[in-house]
């Protein structure tokens, strides 16, 4: 699946957006300050138009492409996922994934890569710190994210810590864990 989606062999995810919310800039940024860092795969659009019925299969925004330097045109990826199972495999084969939005919306790709053991490297919104708790870096500006980003790429020992912290973390969020918190409050009911 991943070599149907042209990504390379080793690479940074994100679906960050252009713009002050979606703070794709705090990514570019970051691999433009150091030419060590893995390419960066864009997740276009997060949520497939598959996924959405009566949506169109278009090809991803052009303010998406506008908002990508020329000088890192090639090491920046667009991909639009085509069904769910293309995000699982981006998020899977992820080193990381960069979390630079102020805000998240269902949390669906963290939850991803920590269930992939993939670390995460993100903005101090609070949502995200609470999902990802030890399993992610939080970077409250962006000179501190493109830091965190470089010092997590660097470091194997901190990105495999990181890792086992990801995949237990990512056990809290099960639906047979959920069914057991909802049995345990019904019964004390």
């Amino acid at each position: 699946r991943r070599s149907a989606l042209a990504l390379p062999p080793r690479y940074i995810a994100t679906s960050a957006a252009p713009g002050e919310i979606g703070r794709l800039g705090w990514a570019l940024d970051a691999l433009a300050a150091d030419a060590e860092l893995p390419p960066l795969v864009v997740i276009a659009q997060p949520v497939p138009d598959a996924a959405v019925a009566g949506a169109s299969d278009a090809a991803p925004d052009p303010g998406m492409s506008a908002a990508i330097p020329e000088a890192l045109r090639d090491r920046v990826h667009l991909v639009r996922p085509r069904e769910l199972a293309d995000v699982g495999a981006i998020l899977s084969g992820a080193e990381l994934l960069a979390v630079p939005q102020e805000h998240i919306g269902a949390g669906y790709e963290i939850l991803g890569a920590l269930a992939s053991g993939v670390p995460v490297v993100h903005s101090d919104c609070a949502a995200t710190a609470e999902l990802t708790l030890d399993a992610g870096v939080s970077a409250a500006t962006a000179e501190e994210f493109a830091a965190a980003l470089s010092r997590v790429t660097r470091d194997a020992g901190e990105r495999q810590r990181l890792a086992v912290l990801a995949e237990d973390r990512s056990r809290c969020f099960s639906w047979a864990g959920t069914a057991a918190l909802l049995w345990e409050l019904h019964a004390n009911i």
